[in-house]
Order: structure tokens, then C-alpha cells, then sequence
């Protein structure tokens, strides 16, 4: 279902990066520091919520700024082939995250990623806001505020970038490699989902788990909701092998607080950042999670602009064809949140996992159609 993006807050400010060595030697390289000089560090900002840090230092009299995240060893080297790799032999090189440098890894098996900032450019609706639309929110650090381009031009920018990374991997030799690393998300993601988590709250349910009695209800609910759900399965998967188009490669987790658009020299540019989720299946399931972090009457204008970018011809789908498929693509999404959560309750039941079990469960209650239905 995606989150909103995080914000942006003053943890410490001095002389210190977040922590370890191998940041410090990442931020030496692509600083061109001698060893043994001097560094101020001047502050850092971290993303609430995240493992990502901005920070700023000063070298020779000039000060810099970049963003640092910490990542596990297989989500860098995703993110790291995506951005070094698979977008520019694709030729996509210019949507790629501007990834300086990246660490080995340290004693708990974690690996840093510097970017260069290019600031608070990231796309993000904030409704109830005024009366226009199609809105973006600057939530700001240390940072003076981006000035903000026209909200409409940069979705618009956003999404015809989509479309083309979509249309140039269907089918790429390049999908063959991103298969052995990414995400399986295609046709059978859902069936396979529901599987792993009704597995595991099953396991749950044994006796070998004492559970309290609020936790066996969240269990006993979500298997409820999976139940008629796995019955569905052979339909769903029928559909989006007929309608969800060639597979491709996938972001994964497409929401506005991964897509920065801006203007450079009079000309817009789209960086689509952190590629954690990154998956390889239908178009349908980056475009749903887009579309879901707009208002409802500003998705059909949206999905135009995706459709026209990528096959001004078509065919695509109906509008109840295509609410079929973005429902499918969710319900696999809110499926893998399931079996993931309900593999770590099996590990560590701890309060804190059933309470995000129980976000899950609200999320497949609460999902209606990505479109609004009334057109066939």
C-alpha cells in the first residue's frame, strides 16, 4: 500500500558521521581527501523512520552535502546494479540514483551507499491542501527549501519516466540477470504470497505459540481474509497473464517519495531512487502504487499520460480491467507484507510484529478500486 515519505530530522549536529568507519572512508573517497586530512563534519539529518542520513561537512573551505543509507548486503547490490548497470546499458542511465560510492561491508553485514543531494525534489500529494490537485509537500532539514517547479509538469515528467524504464526492459537480455536477484512479482507473486503467509499464521496458530488473546484475533482475521482470497488465485493469476502485458523490471515500491523531478537547464530530469523492493513482473504493479498516492480523480488523468507514453495505440485495458489487475497487483503487495511479518512473529512473536499485523489486515479491508468505476 506504500507509505508516506518520511521526514526529515536534526539528530545530532557536530562533528561525527552516523557511525563506522566505513562511511567516514566513503565520504574521504568521494570528497578526493588525502588520508590523515582534516574533515568538519557539520551536521547530519536523518530520515525518520529509515536507515538514510543527510549530511554536510566542510573540506578545504567548501562544504558539501550528500545522503548516506544504510543497507543490508543484498538490497546494495540491487540498488547498486540498478544504478550502475541495468538502467545505463538499458540506456536509462539518466533516471538512476547518483550513487557515489559504495562501502564494504561492516561487522553486522550492513553496507553504505553515498548519493550525491540533489535536495528535497521528491514528488508527494498532500491532500486537503488549496484547491489544486496534483500537489507535492517539501519536507525540509538543514536544507533551504527547492523552490517547487509546477506539480502537474513534474508528475507528468515522473510518469512518462516510468513508462520508459517499463517499455525498454520488457523483454531486455538484461531481465534474465535482474530475475536471479529481484523480487519474483509476476502472474504467480500472489499465489505464492498468500501461501508463505498463510503458512506461517497457521504456525501461529499451534501450541507452540501462547499467544494473547488480541494476538490470536489479528491471526485468526488475516486467515479469514487469505482464505477466500487463495481460492481466487487461479483466476487472478489468468488475468494478469492476459492483461498485465510482457513482464518487466520492476521499482517495486513506487511512491512519491522515491521519484525525484527537477529542472536542470530548462529541462526536466527524474531520478527514481532506493530500489530496495525491486521486482521483476507486470507494469501493473509500480503503476497501482503510483496511482494509489493520488486522489481518485486524478488517476485516470495519470494513467493517460502512462498509456500515451508507452503505446499511444494500445490496446490496454478497461477501466474495470484495469481496476481488476491493480487489485490483484495490491493484494499481492499486502500479501507479501503479510507472509513476511507473520515469518518473523514465527521467529520473534513480539507485540510489536502483531501490531503491524494488524495494519496489514486494515489495509486489505480498506482497499477499493484504483479507478473510479462508473466506465467500463
Amino acid at each position: 500500500m506504500g507509505g508516506s515519505r518520511p521526514e526529515v530530522r536534526r539528530s545530532s549536529v557536530g562533528h561525527t558521521l552516523p557511525e563506522g568507519p566505513e562511511l567516514e572512508a566513503l565520504v574521504r573517497r568521494a570528497l578526493g581527501a588525502q588520508p590523515g586530512e582534516s574533515l568538519r563534519f557539520l551536521a547530519r539529518d536523518r530520515f525518520v523512520g529509515t536507515e538514510a542520513w543527510r549530511i554536510r561537512m566542510a573540506n578545504g573551505g567548501v562544504e558539501t552535502t550528500f545522503v548516506a543509507k544504510r543497507l543490508s548486503a543484498r538490497s546494495s547490490e540491487i540498488t547498486a546494479l540498478v544504478a550502475n548497470r541495468w538502467l545505463p546499458l538499458a540506456g536509462l542511465g539518466q533516471y538512476a540514483a547518483p550513487l557515489l560510492g559504495v562501502s564494504g561491508e561492516d561487522e553486522s553485514g550492513s553496507v553504505w551507499h553515498l548519493y550525491e543531494d540533489l535536495g528535497n525534489r521528491t514528488l508527494e500529494y498532500s491532500p486537503g491542501h488549496g484547491s489544486d490537485r496534483l500537489k507535492t509537500a517539501v519536507k525540509q532539514g538543514f536544507l533551504s527549501p527547492q523552490p517547487l517547479e509546477p506539480v502537474i509538469d513534474r508528475a507528468h515528467a515522473a510518469v512518462v519516466a516510468l513508462a520508459e524504464v517499463h517499455m525498454r526492459f520488457a523483454g531486455h537480455p538484461l531481465l534474465d540477470e535482474c530475475r536471479v536477484l529481484c523480487h519474483a512479482l509476476g502472474e504467480d507473486s500472489l499465489g505464492s504470497s498468500v501461501h508463505e503467509a498463510t503458512r506461517g499464521l497457521e504456525e501461529l496458530g499451534t501450541p507452540a505459540f501462547d499467544l494473547t488473546p488480541e494476538q490470536g484475533a489479528i491471526q485468526r482475521r488475516l486467515l479469514s481474509l487469505l482464505g477466500p482470497l487463495s481460492r481466487e488465485v487461479p483466476m487472478r493469476a489468468a488475468e494478469m497473464a492476459a492483461l498485465g502485458g510482457t513482464e518487466t523490471l520492476l521499482h517495486g515500491d513506487l511512491n512519491g517519495s522515491n521519484v525525484l523531478v527537477y529542472l536542470e537547464q530548462g529541462r526536466w530530469r527524474v531520478r527514481l531512487i532506493d530500489w530496495v523492493h525491486a521486482g521483476v513482473g507486470s507494469f501493473a504493479y509500480d503503476l497501482s502504487n503510483f496511482l494509489l498516492h493520488y486522489r481518485r480523480e486524478d488517476r485516470r488523468t495519470i494513467l493517460e499520460w502512462y498509456t500515451a507514453a508507452a503505446s499511444p495505440t494500445g490496446p490496454w485495458p478497461t477501466d474495470s480491467q484495469w481496476n481488476a489487475i491493480f487489485d490483484t497487483a495490491e493484494r499481492a503487495r499486502i500479501a507479501r507484507s503479510a507472509a513476511w511479518l507473520a515469518a518473523t512473529a514465527v521467529k520473534t512473536p513480539a507485540d510489536w510484529v502483531f501490531q503491524k499485523l494488524a495494519e496489514v489486515e486494515s489495509w486489505f479491508r480498506l482497499l477499493d478500486p484504483v479507478l473510479p468505476t462508473g466506465r467500463t
